[in-house]
């Protein structure tokens, strides 16, 4: 999966660096920051949650999308959990890539909402 999303991502012309586990992904963001953090619930040596309070903890304005496919009622729960602690937006496997690159340019602040204009 994070090889598939990295792929994505790229073609979609973003620049991406992509670790295998938790405490990879805080040495790498500790060594430089990056724009946006995408972190699966379950990764070897630290898990998704710890992860992504570690990171708060060393930059409390990280953005984080968080995603699990660990089943119905588990991965609503760690993925409610994530956005309590303050990922920006989660995503319940299996999604399609348009989701995600949606839900990725609208945290990166890439979209534009339609302004809804009131009537004279």
């Amino acid at each position: 999966m994070r090889r598939f999303l990295a792929t994505v991502l790229a073609r979609a012309g973003f620049k991406v660096r992509a670790v295998e586990s938790g405490k990879e992904a805080l040495e790498s963001y500790q060594a430089k920051k990056a724009a946006l953090v995408i972190l699966d619930v379950c990764m070897p040596e630290m898990d998704g949650l710890e992860t992504l309070q570690a990171l708060r903890a060393m930059d409390p304005k990280v953005k984080v999308i968080g995603m699990s496919g660990m089943g119905p009622g588990a991965a609503t729960l760690f993925l409610k959990m994530m956005g309590m602690v303050g990922a920006f937006a989660t995503l319940e496997k299996p999604f399609t890539p348009e989701a995600f690159l949606k839900t990725v340019q609208k945290a990166l602040g890439l979209t534009q909402e339609p302004i809804a204009v009131p009537p004279n």
